[in-house]
């Protein structure tokens, strides 16, 4: 993957989502060692769309399957997706009493584990807390 291509995959994306009627979003290309290759976000994309596409993105690369079978994967296999999700540190969002969210793979999203969080677990160069050590 090359900037060149990465910038066409944007535009074709961009395109087919503004063919679509779709809310104007953000792109995330990585290269096959999970590297930000290119990103582009439209005027009006909500927050986090960054986020979310290099999330999209790097479980695709991870898994070695498109984002759609995932899904597919996801209601099929909750658990599975579930499993994956704490491996590389995130938890499943919670309502105000700490119960799990419930519903379609697309109602239930990921978070990253909030140091403060007992299950938090400090990567490289991280104290036990998340500061810098």
């Amino acid at each position: 993957m090359n900037l060149d291509l990465a910038r066409r995959a944007i535009g074709g994306a961009l395109g087919h989502a503004a063919s679509q009627g779709y809310k104007p979003p953000t792109v995330v290309v990585l290269d096959a060692g999970g590297h930000v290759v290119a990103a582009e976000r439209q005027d009006g994309s909500s927050n986090k769309r960054f986020e979310v596409a290099y999330g999209k993105a790097s479980g695709a690369l991870a898994l070695g399957m498109g984002s759609r079978a995932l899904m597919a994967r996801a209601e099929q296999q909750p658990y599975f997706i579930a499993a994956v999700s704490r491996s590389v540190g995130a938890l499943p969002m919670t309502n105000t009493t700490g119960e799990p969210l419930t519903g379609t793979p697309r109602s239930v999203a990921a978070q990253q584990v909030p140091p403060h969080h007992p299950n938090h677990r400090p990567s490289s160069g991280e104290s036990s807390r998340g500061y810098p050590a």
